[in-house]
Formats: structure tokens, sequence, C-alpha cells
């Protein structure tokens, strides 16, 4: 069984590098699959070993995703054949940046209402003013969990618009402002200051995963400005980038967390085995632990759910919506006092809670098939006009996929895809004025061509 599942991870990797024609990093599945990987699959193994080898429903669904999503993605090619976008000039054009512009404005307005509504009660703000951890988790509920008349002012709109900028539009943001300041006189510093306004954002909410978002998504765009395809002499510079990064994870773990225990008296080592104890324990097993759980329990302790844990839009359909990741969580955790636990997971997971095994595999092979799709529609619109507006949403929606590697539930249905929607149509209605002013508008500095 070892070597199926070591032989899997190897021949999935090198599939997909073939399926991208090296280009792996470019197309919209590199993030999902590699936080798939590194959530889920890398430690599955190791955890089923450990508790006996019995729970064969949980490995084999591991082990099953990567083979039927890349099916997925091949007999996806029939219909969306783009597979990684070119290496070509990427224009920044001034309608897109007032557009931009608008929407961040009208983000933080509300954002700065929000936290009004909080008062002192801002979880970051509890941390700096010396306060217990658990205190800051209970405000961090009460903001941004607690929302129906408790937390956020007790109005919907301040907790969900506010979600949208902390873990999805502030990648977008980072990304266009990555290519509209590359010409720019001071360039990297104003590229630098926006990152820090954005992360600081998300930790004022001591919202870590959005922060560390924003590292990941940054790191790749720069990547991908400057290389085509991942080789063999570009490991070095990938090594260096994962350390780089394992020490970014430790210092916004450290100030999310309301610091840290000194293991020495050097602060970079500090920030290494923190961000390599963050990696380890919340990202690699923090998802991996529910699913275990979910196919234990399932149909074992509770009958699946046939539907009942989806997302029941303004209650239109005639069923209360389970909430499935708390049920996970009070199953095997024991709740802090005035918190709700909650642990998603894996897509497939929900899928299989709900309606059984051969289901959950049709979904892994569809998820496939759709990402390619996605990937296809946006590649193409990138490769016909080649904005930085069309590599920022394409950042974004990638953020966005990656996530139902490690939850289901709170992604796939919610108002931030009404938000996704209108910037998609809004902006393709602009596609004539783009065309034109991408006729007057002089580019960027055009991706280069070799590596």
């Amino acid at each position: 069984m070892f070597l199926l599942w070591l032989a899997i991870l190897i021949l999935f990797w090198v599939a997909f590098y073939l399926f991208t024609q090296g280009a792996i990093t470019r197309h919209i599945g590199f993030l999902h699959f590699l936080l798939f990987f590194l959530a889920i699959y890398l430690a599955s193994y190791q955890v089923y070993e450990e508790s006996g080898c019995v729970n064969n429903r949980f490995l084999g669904s591991v082990m099953a995703y990567p083979v039927l999503a890349f099916l997925g993605m091949a007999f996806g090619r029939i219909m969306g054949p783009e597979t990684a976008f070119a290496a070509r000039e990427v224009a920044c054009l001034r309608g897109d940046r007032n557009l931009v512009i608008l929407i961040i404005g009208g983000f933080l307005l509300i954002y700065a209402i929000y936290l009004r509504s909080l008062g002192s009660d801002v979880p970051l703000f509890i941390l700096l003013r010396g306060g217990e951890p658990l205190a800051s988790r209970v405000a961090r509920y009460l903001a941004t969990k607690g929302y129906e008349g408790e937390g956020a002012g007790g109005l919907r709109l301040f907790y969900w618009l506010p979600r949208i900028l902390i873990d999805y539009f502030a990648s977008f943001a980072i990304v266009f402002a990555y290519y509209w300041f590359h010409r720019a006189r001071y360039g990297h510093l104003k590229l630098v200051i926006a990152f820090a306004g954005l992360v600081f954002l998300a930790l004022l909410g001591v919202e870590k995963l959005p922060a560390v978002k924003l590292g990941v998504v940054l790191v790749l765009c720069h990547w991908n400005f400057n290389h085509i395809k991942l080789r063999l002499r570009n490991v070095f510079s990938a090594l260096l980038i994962a350390v780089v990064g394992i020490f970014f994870i430790g210092i916004i773990y450290s100030i999310a967390t309301g610091g840290m225990e000194h293991r020495s008296d050097n602060p970079i080592l500090n920030m290494l085995i923190l961000g390599w104890r963050a990696l380890i324990f919340r990202i690699m097993l923090g998802q991996l632990q529910p699913l275990y759980v979910m196919f234990e329990i399932i149909p074992d302790h509770l009958d699946f759910f046939g539907g009942l844990t989806l997302t029941n839009p303004r209650g239109i359909l005639p069923y209360d919506a389970v909430t499935l990741p708390y049920i996970i969580y009070d199953f095997y955790f024991k709740q802090d006092p005035g918190v709700q636990g909650s642990d998603p997971t894996a897509f497939f997971g929900e899928i299989y809670a709900n309606w059984g095994l051969w289901i959950s595999f049709l979904s892994m092979f569809l998820f496939g098939w759709l990402l390619q799709i996605i990937n296809h529609v946006l590649i193409s619109r990138i490769d016909d006009r080649g904005t930085a507006f069309d590599m920022a949403f394409f950042y974004m929606v990638s953020i966005y996929l990656a996530d139902f590697a490690i939850s289901f539930s709170t992604p796939y249905f919610d108002e931030r895809i009404y938000f996704f929607v209108f910037l998609f149509f809004y902006y393709k209605h602009l596609k004539r004025r783009s065309i034109q002013g991408l006729k007057t508008t002089p580019p960027s500095e055009p991706v280069p061509k070799n590596t």
C-alpha cells in the first residue's frame, strides 16, 4: 500500500508537468494541488498507519483524488485545450487602475465601518494590549463567525464583505499592484508598502491563512513573471523560496497567536521553528485529521446527510442546513468557552458525508474537469488581451479554487461567488474600452521570453 501511495505522489506531478508542458505554475490548478498534497496527502499514510490501518475509505479516497482529478482535467482538454498562459507582454491600463482603486476604496470604507463596530474588541488589538490568546480567539469568533446579532454590529454585510477583501480580493490587488508598480519609480518600495498594508488588514482579525495566502500569491506571481517552465536549474531558487516562506509563516503565526515560546536566542531561528511547527501541525494536519474522522464516523456513527450539509441560500430550499465542520470538531475536540470550533476539510470528504463513496469519486473527476475548463477560459482571456486585470483575476480565482483542497461548505456558495461573477462580467462588459486603451497605453515591461 505504501508503494502505491508513493507512486501516485510521484506520477501525478510527472503527469501534471507533461500536461502543462513544464509550466505547472501557470495552470490554475497548481495552488489547489500543491495545497492538497501539502495539507492532505503527505501525512495521510502516516495517520492511516498510526491509526491501525483500518480506515481504508479514508486512504483510498485520498489516493484516488489526484488520479481521478487528473483524468478529469485530461477529459476537459477536449473543451478547453489551454494548459498554461503564454509568456507575453502584460499591459497596465488606466481604466483598469481606476476601477481597482474604486473597488479597493469601497472595501476599505466598509472595513473601516466594520472595525468601528467592533470598538475595542478588534482581535489583534486585544493581543497587542497584552490580552490572553483565548480572549482574542473569542473576539475573532464574534467578529467573523458570530455575526447574527452578536458580532460585527449584527449586520451580515460587515461579515462577508471584509472577508472577500482579506481572503481573496487582497490577492487580486497585490498582483495588480505588482504589474502596475513594476516600471514605476520606487515601484519595489510601493509594492512592499501595499503588501504590508494588506497583511496588516488580514491580521486585524488574527486571520493567519489569508495573510499567508498573500505571500504565496505574490511569490507565485513574481516566479511566473521570471520563469516560463519549472526546470532543474530552478530547484535551488524554489528551495530558497520555501525556506523564506517558512520564515514568513513563522512571523504571521507569531503575531496572530500573541507571541511564541522562545527556543533559542536567535529570533530568525525562532521564526523558522514556529513556521515549521505551523506548517506541520496546522497546515499539514489541521485539515487532514477532520477528513480522517469524517470517514471514520460516517456511516458507522452518523448516517449520510443526503445533501443537508450544503448551503441553503436565503432558506429557499425545504431544509435547514447542517454545519458539518461544527459536527466534526465537536466529535473529537473540547470547545473553548464561548467558541464554536469548526473543522473544514477537502471538498470530496463532504461529498462523501452526504452521498457516499461513489458519488465522492465522481465529484473528484468532475472537479478536475471544471478546473481545466476554468483554466482555459481565463487563460484565453490573458492570451487575448494580456492586461494586469486579467492576470490578477486569474490569481484570485486560483486562490479560491485552492481552498477546495481544505474546505467546501464555506467557499463553494456564499456572497463571495456573487462578487467574482460580478467582477468577471462587469470587466467583460468593458472589453471594448479596454481593447481601445490597449492600443493607446504603453504596455508594462514584457515577461522574459527565455529562462
